[in-house]
């Protein structure tokens, strides 16, 4: 990641003020409020969240990069947030997800994981 701010992640301009990495508590909201089942959808394997309202949204598992190449391409999924641990702010939160397993967890800023930006409802 290697930014605390979304501004860090590259031309940020682009993409306007209003969207930014979502935040571990947002992360979690996810988890809490939604349903999720492994799938295939365009034969990229993947969680697909679903709320009860029928909006459901799609987390390729992309994989990650470790060291100098991106491994477990179809078969994990960890995404940044935009939230930094305060005690250590070396680390940063992120969602993980396998075909059995997902949750938030503590990772190093140099870990190499996919963006996914969010936009304000605000």
């Amino acid at each position: 990641m290697g930014a605390d701010k979304p501004e860090g992640f590259g031309d940020y301009s682009a993409w306007g003020n209003e969207w930014s990495a979502p935040t571990k508590e947002q992360w979690e909201e996810l988890q809490e409020h939604t349903t999720n089942t492994w799938t295939t959808q365009n034969g990229v394997n993947g969680l697909l969240f679903t709320a009860s309202n029928g909006q459901s949204l799609f987390l390729p598992a992309a994989g990650y990069r470790m060291s100098d190449k991106v491994e477990y391409v179809g078969s994990d999924g960890k995404y940044w947030s935009s939230s930094v641990y305060t005690d250590y702010p070396d680390l940063v939160w992120s969602f993980y997800f396998d075909s059995i397993n997902y949750g938030t967890d503590l990772y190093e800023k140099t870990s190499g994981f996919t963006v996914r930006f969010v936009r304000s409802t605000r």
